[in-house]
């Protein structure tokens, strides 16, 4: 046992220790997680050094402390040791049992207030203390409810949307169907490729979005506009689902004539001999008009068709996103519309080859194929 020995010499109180325990009060005070003792252990170990309780109190510490706080645990100290110096475990009274915690748990994650009688979509602190009359005794008052939430790790969070409110009834198929040709896809390189296709639509006009800028409610970013009328550009690009290869069209407008030479362009990246899918969207005047249908099936393109209403189940979408972060959003071109179509058209071209930065925009590099919720 290290020798530890607090005594009163000369009307004066003073700590000694042996070297072993001083070393371990410094690693206490240097590296332990908890901070209470880092500071307990700074109070002990300046004492020993010759300080007094009282100075240290007032003055040794981060925070003033009262004297007799020190003394005490100079006094735990010297009796148990370090273990002295921890704080003892509270003892929580429960006041509602297992089983009802149990029942307020499962109620909130798969039933609703109108399972019990109230007319409410959702769960709220006074309906729970009327749905649950122990609740009512147990806790008078609306925060005692919301501590007790608290204790079962119950949350208020924001809501998500199941299967992203797609009326698709084959949401689901179609979903399993695009991760089994991505896997194929993967699996056989050299025989098949994946290719998500769609449009996007940038204008003259910045996007406003939130930068960096002086704090105060009456200080935002300035956006340029051009006294202009805001036009309109369209792309058409394909990203290489498994090597991040992208491939696109800009044009001022995207016809259905427009969309089967960017479908010629295709093929004719991956030759014939290869399996080519698409990853389309339901656009019905282009890409499911007949004549284009008539091209993909000579051109031996198989489309894979996203459910309706569900952009994120199209990879490219998130490139879409990540030009209009970087290029588009608050951009100072929109008096040179020739200069921002050549600004999008070199952030294009940086892709122009695979692309493990691509895959990681569009959420291809890891995890599952096609993240959506639900599914």
């Amino acid at each position: 046992m290290e020798a530890r020995t607090f005594f009163k010499e000369h009307g004066r109180w003073k700590l000694e220790i042996s070297p072993k325990e001083r070393a371990r009060l410094v690693g206490f005070q240097k590296r332990h997680r908890i901070p209470y003792l880092r500071e307990r252990a700074s109070a002990i170990r300046q004492v020993a050094d010759g300080k007094s309780p009282h100075w240290v109190a007032l003055h040794g510490l981060f925070q003033q402390r009262d004297p007799d706080t020190v003394y005490e645990w100079l006094q735990r100290y010297a009796r148990l040791g370090v273990s002295g110096v921890f704080q003892k475990p509270r003892v929580r009274v429960e006041r509602v049992s297992s089983s009802d915690r149990w029942t307020v748990y499962t109620a909130i994650h798969s039933k609703t207030p109108e399972d019990y009688g109230f007319q409410a979509g959702r769960w709220s602190l006074k309906v729970l203390k009327q749905a649950f009359a122990w609740l009512d005794k147990a806790y008078h008052s609306l925060s005692g409810v919301w501590y007790f939430l608290q204790r079962l790790r119950l949350r208020v969070k924001r809501g998500r949307t199941q299967n992203g409110q797609s009326p698709d009834l084959e949401f689901q198929r179609k979903i399993r169907r695009i991760r089994a040709v991505l896997g194929y896809c993967r699996r056989h390189q050299h025989r098949a490729v994946m290719v998500s296709v769609d449009e996007f639509s940038f204008h003259r006009q910045p996007l406003v979005s939130k930068a960096w800028w002086k704090m105060g409610r009456r200080y935002q970013p300035p956006v340029k506009r051009a006294r202009k009328s805001n036009t309109r550009g369209r792309i058409v690009g394909a990203v290489n689902c498994v090597t991040g290869t992208v491939t696109y069209t800009m044009a001022s407008k995207m016809t259905m004539v427009a969309f089967c030479t960017f479908l010629r362009k295709i093929r004719a990246q991956y030759p014939t001999p290869m399996k080519l899918y698409l990853v389309l969207d339901n656009w019905p005047s282009v890409h499911k008009h007949p004549t284009v249908l008539a091209l993909m099936e000579e051109l031996e393109i198989l489309p894979v068709w996203t459910p309706t209403y569900t952009p994120e189940a199209n990879p490219i979408e998130r490139l879409w996103w990540q030009l209009s972060e970087d290029v588009l959003a608050h951009h100072r071109y929109s008096d040179a519309w020739a200069t921002l179509k050549a600004r999008i058209v070199s952030w294009l071209d940086r892709f122009g080859t695979p692309s493990e930065m691509v895959l990681r925009l569009v959420g291809l590099l890891r995890g599952k194929a096609i993240p959506i919720t639900g599914v």
